[in-house]
């Protein structure tokens, strides 16, 4: 029976990806339509294979499904023992990302794998969303705007039922909304539809604040040809997103350092086996100073080939290899005078940078394995290559290949 059900979802599903004209103005055509969500479907499917068959105690994927049960069974047979066991708004998203769970156990008689079909539609959805973005203000660079929905790492794990996928896809779903001015420009609709985007990422991730917000900020206030009434409106959304989360979490603004501590130090207590060298974190800003170096290389280097301890984090590493390649290449044609200015949009490469790179320092900032750096890594890594890789548009390997994309993949 699951089999047919997920046949019958993958068939309705497939049909909305070719019918939606969200998709269908996209100008790509419908077989590639296709073969993007399924590679996305297909590439959840495999990690929930691997980490049941390769990993102890399968990981968190299977951990979530397994708690999805308990959490219905409370729900179902004690409602205020599920209140009591889930006061505490720390565990909060958590518990709702388990609440999606449970209600994809519905749609799909307890399979996981159809779980992961059906959660793999919203995450292509703003994944495109993403990639519409980058279309537009990466423009005549196809293999740029690709980058959102299959750049590997950022496939690999915003295609399963993680935080990853909700964050990136919400993310997508944030710029492009902001970016978009055709349904008639700023009005209460979408300045509500964007405070409320924002304030649902940092709901289920709380440090959105310390990344998202600022690069916002910088690509509002520095974007060309900004009328003093859409930056009006745009500083007011920011600043009502700030109030409320300053509401909402009164002590994040003056206990700051001591958060990124106990963030740290859960991690640290915590065992694995890709687990690499990161000092502890003391209540002195000196501390954090002291432990930059490694805050930086494991962000944004490692795992290096051979670290890790497992096979499986050589070709993240090689991913990463290629993508630092990309922006040492980038910065050489620069150097020497070969970018032509106006190659990229100025505001928006510097809200890519500014969101990637303090997003993975502050990754490795707090965690010390070499597994979970790559997985909340991968939703900044399409905004680290995009601007580097559309400068190198016009280089010939690159030129060939957008080439080759248009006249394949898309029909206009």
């Amino acid at each position: 029976m699951h089999i047919l059900l997920f046949l019958f979802y993958s068939l309705l599903l497939g049909w909305l990806v070719t019918r939606m004209r969200f998709f269908r103005i996209s100008g790509i055509r419908s077989a590639f339509l296709l073969l993007f969500f399924g590679l996305h479907v297909f590439t959840g499917c495999l990690q929930n294979w691997v980490a049941y068959h390769f990993f102890p105690n399968h990981g968190d994927i299977w951990s979530f499904f397994e708690y999805s049960f308990i959490l219905r069974h409370e729900l179902l047979t004690d409602f205020h023992f599920f209140l009591a066991d889930n006061s505490t708004w720390a565990y909060m998203p958590h518990t709702v990302l388990i609440m999606i769970q449970v209600i994809l156990n519905w749609l799909s008689f307890d399979n996981l794998y159809i779980d992961t079909l059906l959660f793999s539609f919203p995450v292509f959805l703003g994944s495109f969303a993403l990639f519409r973005t980058f279309r537009h203000l990466f423009p005549g660079d196809p293999l740029t705007a690709l980058c959102a929905i299959l750049l590997p790492s950022t496939l690999f794990w915003t295609s399963c039922i993680y935080t990853e996928g909700v964050l990136y896809a919400l993310t997508g779903w944030l710029l492009y909304s902001l970016h978009n001015r055709s349904a008639g420009g700023w009005n209460l609709r979408r300045c509500f539809c964007c405070f409320f985007i924002f304030i649902l990422a940092a709901f289920f991730r709380s440090s959105t604040f310390l990344t998202l917000l600022p690069a916002l900020e910088v690509w509002g206030l520095i974007a060309k040809h900004t009328s003093r009434r859409r930056l009006l409106i745009y500083t007011g959304i920011l600043i009502l997103s700030t109030l409320l989360f300053v509401f909402l979490f009164p002590m994040w603004f003056y206990k700051l350092p001591q958060y990124l501590i106990a963030k740290q130090h859960e991690f640290q207590q915590l065992e694995g086996g890709s687990r690499l060298y990161l000092p502890m974190l003391e209540a002195s800003w000196s501390s954090f100073v002291r432990i930059l170096p490694w805050a930086l290389r494991n962000g944004l280097f490692e795992p290096l080939p051979g670290s890790g301890g497992k096979g499986m984090y050589l070709a993240f590493a090689i991913e990463l290899i290629f993508v630092w390649g990309i922006v040492l290449a980038a910065l050489a044609r620069k150097l020497s005078g070969q970018t032509r200015s106006g190659d990229s949009p100025f505001s928006f490469t510097l809200f890519c940078l500014f969101y990637s790179l303090s997003g993975m320092l502050l990754v490795g900032l707090i965690v010390p394995f070499a597994g979970a750096i790559v997985r909340y890594r991968s939703i900044y890594l399409p905004f680290l290559l995009a601007p580097f890789l559309h400068s190198l548009r016009l280089s010939g390997p690159i030129k060939k290949i957008n080439i080759k994309l248009v006249k394949h993949i898309f029909t206009h």
